[in-house]
């Protein structure tokens, strides 16, 4: 899901916290850089079809063309997400130290573990940007963004590299882009066949490589189909639109939307707000 920030149109970013919720998430990307800074806790990003890990003091920095999804939040997850616009990116990393910022295309995914005392650092920093507590207006807020960007790769640069995912196998890469692309990909055996594995080692592998199941891989795109049909908003049949994102039944649709955010679908989208 390609999503457009809601950004100043003067601000070259924004700055915000992020804690565990139970609200819903969605795979997305954006035209902006993405940084974030894990200060506790642990959780995972799915991103283009490899799990990341993320645990406190990891630096991860997230390009244009890399779809994520954070998933598996412990309760005390707690990260600082920072997005930045590429025209500061054009004017700030000139350097050839900057030249991975500037990367095109499809870049690999960056991340390093920081220690406890640097991460503490950047969390100050972060939050006095945060609330404003030197606030001079927006020329204030752009210059702390670029401070912060240029700090914050320093610290990357100087950490210890975070582990990365191994490289897909081609048939897992295969799997997950036919499932974001089609609604009914067939059965596992069809999936399987269009891949050019065996069901078990298909099943097996994708479950490996990426740190999630097949089976929720693909109950989570429904779930993110269903969402971004209804833009969190009650529609009309919830049952014609649970087939419209992919799922097979009522039951089954009701089943795993109460298993992932803790309510039937009727009280989430008719509860008051």
């Amino acid at each position: 899901m390609w999503e457009t920030l809601q950004l100043e149109p003067d601000a070259d970013g924004a700055i915000w916290p992020h804690a565990t919720s139970a609200a819903p998430r969605q795979s997305h990307q954006h035209a902006e850089l993405e940084l974030n800074l894990v200060c506790s806790g642990s959780a995972r990003y799915l991103i283009d079809g490899s799990a990341h890990p993320l645990f406190g003091g990891t630096l991860i920095w997230l390009f244009p063309d890399q779809v994520h999804l954070l998933m598996d939040e412990s309760p005390d997850f707690f990260m600082w997400i920072v997005v930045l616009k590429q025209r500061l990116l054009s004017r700030l990393c000139k350097l050839p130290r900057h030249a991975p910022l500037r990367s095109s295309g499809n870049p690999a995914v960056l991340a390093s573990r920081i220690s406890q005392a640097r991460a503490d650092d950047l969390d100050r920093m972060f939050r006095q940007m945060s609330h404003g507590e030197t606030d001079g207006g927006l020329d204030w807020r752009n210059a702390a963004l670029g401070y912060a960007l240029l700090r914050c790769w320093n610290e990357h640069l100087a950490g210890s590299a975070a582990a990365a995912a191994p490289p897909v196998h081609p048939a897992v890469g295969r799997c997950a882009r036919l499932l974001r692309q089609e609604l009914d990909p067939g059965k596992l055996s069809v999936l399987a066949k269009r891949c050019g594995l065996s069901p078990s080692r298909l099943s097996r592998l994708f479950k490996q490589q990426t740190g999630i199941s097949l089976v929720k891989y693909r109950q989570q795109l429904c779930l993110q189909r269903l969402l971004e049909q209804t833009a969190g908003k009650a529609p009309s049949n919830l049952l014609a639109a649970a087939l419209r994102a992919g799922f097979g039944s009522y039951p089954q649709f009701h089943r795993v939307f109460k298993a992932q955010y803790g309510v039937g679908p009727g009280h989430y989208f008719h509860a008051p707000s």
